[in-house]
Parts: C-alpha cells; structure tokens; sequence
C-alpha cells in the first residue's frame, strides 16, 4: 500500500500500521512539521512509533530519533523516511516500548521530546512512569481513542503535568471516531 508523507509517497507492508485517511494524516504531519522549531530537541523518542512519520516530521538536522515499534513490518518504510532526512541519526528499535523502557540503554530524558502513538488501548502505565521519572518536559501524544487519552493524561497530571493543546482531527468522516493530538508539558 502506498501513503503519503509530507509530499513524498512511501510504500508501506499490508501487515505495518499507517493511518487510513492520508488527508488528515498529512493535515496533522504539516501541522507538526510546521511547529518542529518549537519543539526543537537534541533527542526525539517516537514511541508505538510506527515507521516514524511523526518523529521525521519532528526531528530537526543533527538531533537522534529512537523509533520504537513492535511491528518489524515498518522498519522497511523507516529506512525510506531515513533515506529522505539524511541529517537525523536515526534508530529504529523493534520491540515492545514499555520492556525497552524499562532497560537502562533506552532512558528517557528531561529535555527529550516524546511521542505517543499507541493503539486504541492507550499507552502503557510503565510507559507513563517512565515519563514521570525522567521528568520529560514535553510529549506529545496523538490518539484514536480520547477516552483512553483522558485516562493518560489524568495519570500525568498527577505529576504536575498540564495539557496545553489539544487539537481533534475527524480522520473517520461520517463516524463518531475521532483523533486527538494533545501537547502536553511539565508544570
């Protein structure tokens, strides 16, 4: 299947996620590249992280993204995104994100950006603690399910951390399913 990113057509595997509606996904992928300088940071963790759209359409040249994804089906579509942005280190870590962050080579830190794309199920709470216990200042967290994104952010705000933005974007039309990309940052 092919999608689109950021004017660049890339072939994804049957079997990798990639968003189904390519218009609100480029909508939300223009959206952040448009802000990168804003969230300008040395190290970019994009966890459930897919082929990494959204951590390439968010890593500036020189800085590191980690791509963390269970699926091993995006890891090809990765090295393509790789290919177009030459001037990111970029890593793609296969496995499961909550194990990983676990281990000591894969800590978080205060001044990393992190991305949260996970599944309907929302993100793990190991994944939340290890947030909190880095201190990240910054996550943003895209989501197709606002419940489970409620529940995350109040898991996060019991650790001074405050949602700044929230934007919803209708990536199923005529359903009432909706994306929500939420910014969050620590008080």
């Amino acid at each position: 299947m092919q999608v689109e990113w950021l004017g660049h057509k890339l072939d994804v595997h049957p079997a990798s996620f990639a968003q189904i509606n390519n218009g609100s996904a480029q909508f939300i992928l223009q959206h952040l590249f448009g802000r990168r300088h804003e969230f300008h940071s040395a190290k970019v963790w994009d966890l459930y992280g897919g082929y990494g759209a959204l951590g390439f359409a968010l890593a500036l040249e020189g800085a590191k993204l980690c791509v963390v994804e269970q699926n091993s089906w995006s890891e090809n579509t990765f090295k393509k995104l790789q290919e177009l942005n030459p001037l990111v280190e970029a890593q793609f870590i296969k496995g499961d994100v909550a194990r990983l962050l676990s281990k000591s080579q894969f800590q978080l830190g205060k001044d990393d950006l992190v991305i949260l794309d996970p599944s309907r199920s929302g993100c793990h709470p190991e994944v939340l603690e290890a947030i909190v216990k880095a201190k990240t200042r910054r996550v943003l967290y895209l989501s197709c399910n606002p419940a489970r994104l409620a529940r995350d952010l109040k898991i996060l705000a019991a650790s001074a951390y405050q949602a700044k933005e929230v934007l919803p974007v209708d990536f199923f039309p005529q359903t009432p399913e909706i994306e929500v990309l939420a910014l969050v940052e620590k008080c």
